[in-house]
């Protein structure tokens, strides 16, 4: 049997946290704690994603399940694969990174398009409801966090979930940031990408925009099927969801 990969992180902190649990929007918080939601699953583990919607200007693209394997020798030896995820606008089309953590984050060694040395470090505390950078002067894009109650997919209805919400300084408010509630004042930004993040299970659902005037969806997919078994916290595992946040996307506008 598969020896599960586990370690030990600080308990998530959450203080009134800013989101839509409940379609209820909640004060502003502080900080919140990413690893349960981007750390999940074991070596091993597969998840399955099917598209639900894909603009008529693309091909239709079958179910891809991606997995997570670790590499057994050479410099990355130790460190953990996360792929294969579709990507049917940008390319290269098949998206993966190599990566590891700790309590204090997680490390990126390389993608599909680069290699970092000194590997990027994602910090695991991160603020709610409020625009910030990952990996500051890295592109033009900025994040904000939110979070929700539930929220129900092809595979279920799953129960604390982080959205990851990109916004590309390109362009001004779009339609999506309606949706997403931010005041076009605050966020003066165009959501271009959306990630949600089920605690201990990952990647659920992604979604993305053409960053343009306008800005209509282009594509979403959602978690169709999983062989995770969610971790109680404080444990958590390695997760699927680590490129909706890692992966710098290279469009830029028609």
């Amino acid at each position: 049997m598969q020896k599960r990969l586990a370690v030990i992180v600080a308990v998530v902190t959450i203080t009134c946290l800013m989101g839509w649990v409940g379609g209820q929007k909640e004060a502003a918080a502080a900080e919140i704690n990413i690893l349960p939601y981007y750390v999940a699953g074991s070596v091993g583990d597969s998840w399955t994603y099917s598209f639900i919607y894909i603009d008529p200007a693309y091909p239709s693209t079958p179910d891809f399940t991606v997995n997570l394997t670790q590499v057994t020798s050479g410099d990355l030896a130790g460190k953990y694969r996360i792929g294969d995820f579709v990507d049917i606008i940008d390319s290269p089309h098949i998206r993966w990174s190599f990566v590891d953590w700790d309590a204090s984050g997680i490390n990126i060694y390389a993608t599909e398009s680069a290699v970092y040395s000194p590997p990027l470090k994602i910090a695991a505390m991160q603020p709610l409801g409020v625009m910030f950078d990952p990996l500051p002067d890295l592109d033009e894009h900025t994040h904000v966090f939110q979070r929700l109650g539930s929220l129900t997919v092809l595979a279920g209805t799953f129960d604390d979930v982080l959205v990851d919400i990109t916004l590309t300084k390109l362009f001004g408010p779009s339609d999506a940031n309606a949706e997403f509630g931010l005041d076009p004042v605050a966020f003066p930004y165009q959501v271009t990408h959306v990630v949600w993040y089920a605690a201990g299970f990952g990647e659920i659902q992604n979604r993305d925009y053409e960053p343009s005037e306008g800005g209509p969806m282009l594509f979403e997919y959602q978690l169709q099927a999983t062989s995770v078994v969610p971790v109680p916290a404080p444990l958590v595992m390695l997760g699927s969801g680590l490129l909706g946040l890692l992966v710098v996307r290279r469009r830029f506008p028609h």
